[in-house]
């Protein structure tokens, strides 16, 4: 995980630049397959909400993905969670 961290911070730098150089099917899946998931914390989920802030078309195709992954990483955070509260018992 370690080694993976710092890649994280990049993951989100990029995003924006992507939407302006890159058809949306590549970003769409770059943002799938690359979504930090292995670790959730609130500076992730903040990082998409404040992207999502920075653009001008929040319901277009851009806003849409930022906004799932939002809500995907809630559900992961979540779901985790709730799995420590439970694994305790």
């Amino acid at each position: 995980m370690e080694l993976n961290r710092p890649y994280f911070d990049k993951f989100y730098d990029v995003l924006k630049d992507m939407n302006t150089y890159l058809p949306f099917k590549y970003l769409q899946t770059f943002f799938r397959v690359l979504l930090p998931r292995m670790e959730v914390s609130d500076a992730h989920i903040v990082r998409l909400v404040e992207l999502k802030l920075e653009t001008a078309d929040t319901q277009g195709p851009f806003g849409k993905v930022i906004q799932n992954g939002i809500e995907s990483l809630l559900q992961s955070k979540n779901v985790r969670e709730y799995a420590r509260k439970h694994a305790a018992e």
